[in-house]
């Protein structure tokens, strides 16, 4: 991906939960983010991505998610 011309996000998840959003979650560029409880709503996951679309802050990077 890294030698592509595209513009990429990768968006690596722990543990994914069948729930709703909460929009209490954490970020990281390229490594875990801290604290990093091992699991994520999958709500959280979409309200990311979703921002993302529009804010660019991570293109061309893997990124760290968790529940804050």
């Amino acid at each position: 991906m890294k030698e592509s011309r595209l513009d990429w996000t990768y968006v690596c998840s722990p543990n994914i939960l069948d729930k709703d959003q909460t929009g209490h979650y954490v970020t990281n560029a390229d490594y875990l983010p801290t604290p990093n409880n091992g699991e994520i709503a999958a709500g959280d996951i979409a309200d990311f991505m979703l921002k993302e679309l529009s804010d660019n802050k991570f293109v061309h990077h893997r990124v760290g998610i968790s529940r804050a």
